[in-house]
């Protein structure tokens, strides 16, 4: 009796990993994303004022999240732009690097001591997000995660994660994680051997919602206002010695787009530049093989 009880034990399990295995095979291996922004130069030239450029994008995600393509189309005959996004992980050291093909500079993830450094910069959050962000990070190897921590772009890193700053998931804020602080380490641009190091600080209202983050003279973003449609915000950076960023950022509650309203001043021209930027669509198509050319991932895409 003992004994056929046992087999079926055995041959229950065994169906059920068959069963759960097939359930996996059938589950989509990469997600297909298109995304369309569009920029509005409202300089005070004559020839470029109000010239609306629309930039379209597509992402390549696969299911493991630790390889990203993105691509940018060209509105000429000209190829697409394609740019590569990788990490590696190693769990018993608690590190991750993230490199690019479009850039000499990796970016190397470190968690130390219940903090997060990143490059030159030490990132101190709670922690629930702490344990969050080393499983995505060192185990999944999640790249939008990594990403996400770092998307108010006061690192060195900034421009290289720009492709992969954007809203390509509908990613939502969970209020739960938090970073308290960072201190940020940027290279100054007249000489390889000094960096400029600031303290940030960040500040939350009752539901969780940033409220600020103070950087003194060199990073500042705060909530100005919320109604049924936005959250409102106004970032002054430093980029470097010589150049300022400032911007009204507006986050639609729907659809979680960005729309800014900036304008970039360069102290040694003594010039500024205004500009307009917003996202305008994204579509997601969920598929069971990788599309073989760019053709196939239109049609896939329903891009014409």
């Amino acid at each position: 009796m003992m004994r056929k009880l046992f087999i079926i034990v055995i041959l229950s399990c065994s169906l059920l990993l068959i069963s759960t295995n097939k359930i996996k095979s059938n589950e989509p291996s990469l997600q297909l994303a298109f995304l369309q922004e569009v920029y509005i130069d409202k300089s005070e030239n004559e020839e470029s004022n109000g010239e609306k450029e629309i930039r379209n994008f597509i992402g390549l995600f696969p299911k493991t999240n630790d390889t990203i393509t993105i691509v940018k189309l060209s509105n000429s005959k000209e190829t697409p732009e394609k740019s590569l996004f990788w990490i590696k992980a190693d769990i018993k050291k608690e590190c991750a690097v993230l490199y690019s093909s479009t850039s000499n500079e990796n970016i190397t993830i470190s968690f130390k001591n219940n903090k997060i450094q990143v490059n030159n910069d030490t990132y101190t959050v709670n922690r629930e997000y702490l344990t969050y962000l080393k499983q995505k990070i060192l185990i999944d190897k999640s790249i939008l995660d990594l990403v996400y921590l770092l998307k108010d772009g006061c690192g060195d890193y900034s421009q290289s994660l720009e492709l992969l700053n954007k809203n390509w998931n509908n990613y939502k804020q969970n209020t739960k994680y938090r970073v308290i602080s960072a201190t940020i380490k940027n290279k100054n641009e007249q000489t390889d051997e000094k960096y400029f190091t600031y303290q940030l600080n960040y500040f939350y209202n009752r539901n969780g919602k940033v409220k600020n983050i103070s950087g003194g003279n060199s990073f500042n973003k705060k909530f100005i206002s919320e109604n049924k449609k936005n959250i409102h915000y106004c970032i002054d950076k430093l980029i470097n010695e010589r150049s300022q960023i400032k911007e009204d950022l507006y986050i639609n509650k729907r659809s979680l787009f960005d729309s800014i309203i900036g304008n970039y001043e360069q102290y040694s021209t003594a010039k500024t530049f205004y500009y307009v930027k917003y996202q305008t669509n994204l579509k997601i198509v969920n598929t069971y093989t990788k599309p073989k050319n760019i053709q196939e991932i239109f049609k896939l895409l329903d891009i014409r």
